[in-house]
């Protein structure tokens, strides 16, 4: 007798601790939260450059006319290129910030052409009187 409860009771805890999962037809589940960026806003870089570029190319110091009421902040990079042979076609944006890191204009891609050697400023000027800060980007011409 005693042999023939025992797989009984085997079976009915399987049924037990199976039957609860069962059921549970709809997980209720929270969405996943984005991680923190350990890049404080002061150590991000100013001149941003696509993945590849960055051994082609060299920028001098930026040139910024700081914005009063009337005149908005307008930033001159200069850049060239370190290769003798071939030259580059680029495309640059500014993307201009006020005093807390917020995004207040962009100057839209441009186009530049660089020769060989050549040096360059990338230049633009901020839409809004607001802005303090910049960062450039330069990508590959599309």
């Amino acid at each position: 007798m005693k042999i023939a409860t025992f797989p009984l009771l085997i079976l009915l805890a399987t049924c037990l601790v199976l039957s609860p999962a069962g059921c549970e037809s709809y997980h209720l589940a929270r969405p996943h939260e984005g991680a923190a960026d350990l890049l404080p806003l002061e150590a991000y870089p100013r001149i941003v450059v696509e993945h590849g570029l960055h051994k082609l190319l060299v920028f001098g110091d930026p040139v910024v006319d700081v914005a009063s009421d009337m005149r908005p902040m307008k930033v001159a990079v200069p850049v060239r290129i370190k290769s003798y042979r071939a030259g580059a076609n680029l495309q640059y944006q500014y993307v201009f910030a006020d005093e807390h890191g917020r995004s207040v204009s962009e100057s839209g891609w441009r186009f530049e052409r660089l020769p060989p050697r050549w040096r360059r400023d990338l230049t633009a000027a901020a839409l809004d009187t607001g802005a303090v800060d910049f960062r450039l980007e330069v990508r590959r011409a599309r």
